[in-house]
């Protein structure tokens, strides 16, 4: 049997990364922490803004502190999207990003081996025959580490048939963009996605970090909530989304791990809705509003499992 896994935030967790809901503080607390060179001076007092560039802007778009991650970052966009806006969250904004990317480096370094679940997710993918194929919402690089763990070949694209291919609708972490603005880069470490792709990676060392400096980090390429998102609108992205569609069409079941259909996310909504019908459906998933989530998009037909992914059968 085919079958593609769509991996949310909740298949993550256990390797040590937070879940959307949890991200606003816990980014919050790293930023503070970590206070990188790259981004220290927006958090220091100056005197047109005493509590700092960053958190002024933080304050501007949420004043009351209650808005979760990716309502404060829609709200951002909007904000620095305007023409005539000019204040400081525009810094809030780019200082998010730099500092969620550093945070993911961050936790993957805590956790270089995966927890034994993982494991045995990748070794069920080696067994169970089939094309399977993994579309993962989440920036981190926990999937690839399994799989290059247990010695599974694994490519970013369709475009190499012996390996399990790990698509990536929102970017992830250690992919770069430099092509999409015509740089140059003669190491020769960097290859492309797939050919044609503006997006590459390191393929040599593709779970180190590859800009611990943050040297460049508007470079680094992670769809955040509230970003054009659309595959019409983005060459590269409309790449990722017809690999997707593809493997879709292939597969007998398609397999929900940790993926709460978010509100942002409604092109993804539409676009599973459409390419499942008539095909096997199984959510895992701890959350009650979640699963009524499923049940509504997909009706009565799709197998609701109130379990996170090491109580999943794919993991044991």
């Amino acid at each position: 049997m085919n079958t593609t896994f769509v991996l949310g935030a909740g298949f993550s967790f256990d390797a040590g990364f937070p879940l959307m809901r949890d991200l606003r503080g816990t980014l919050l607390k790293f930023i503070e922490f970590d206070r990188h060179s790259s981004y220290a001076l927006h958090l220091n007092p100056i005197p047109e803004y005493p509590n700092g560039q960053f958190y002024a802007g933080l304050a501007e778009v949420d004043s009351t502190g209650k808005l979760q991650f990716e309502e404060l970052f829609s709200q951002l966009r909007k904000m620095v999207g305007d023409p005539n806006y000019g204040g400081p969250a525009h810094v809030t904004e780019w200082v998010l990003r730099v500092g969620c990317a550093r945070m993911f480096w961050c936790l993957q370094g805590l956790n270089p081996f995966p927890e034994s679940h993982y494991r045995n997710f990748a070794s069920w993918l080696a067994r169970a025959g089939g094309r399977n194929t993994i579309v993962s919402f989440n920036w981190d690089v926990v999937t690839e580490t399994a799989f290059t763990e247990a010695g599974i070949s694994w490519s970013y694209s369709l475009s190499q048939p012996a390996a399990v291919p790990v698509l990536k609708p929102h970017g992830s972490i250690n992919w770069n963009g430099y092509l999409r603005k015509s740089y140059r880069n003669d190491s020769g470490l960097w290859h492309p996605l797939e050919p044609g792709s503006g997006l590459s990676y390191m393929a040599a060392t593709p779970l180190r970090n590859p800009d611990q400096q943050a040297i460049n980090p508007d470079l680094a390429y992670a769809i955040f909530p509230g970003d054009p998102d659309l595959p019409e609108q983005d060459e590269d992205l409309g790449r990722i989304w017809t690999d997707v569609k593809t493997a879709l069409a292939a597969s007998d079941k398609v397999v929900f791990i940790g993926y709460s259909l978010p509100g942002y996310d409604c092109f993804a909504r539409e676009f599973f809705r459409e390419r499942t019908a008539r095909k096997e459906i199984e959510v895992y998933n701890p959350s009650d509003v979640d699963l009524q989530k499923y049940k509504t998009l997909f009706g009565a037909g799709v197998r609701l499992h109130k379990d996170g992914f090491p109580s999943c059968p794919y993991a044991r």
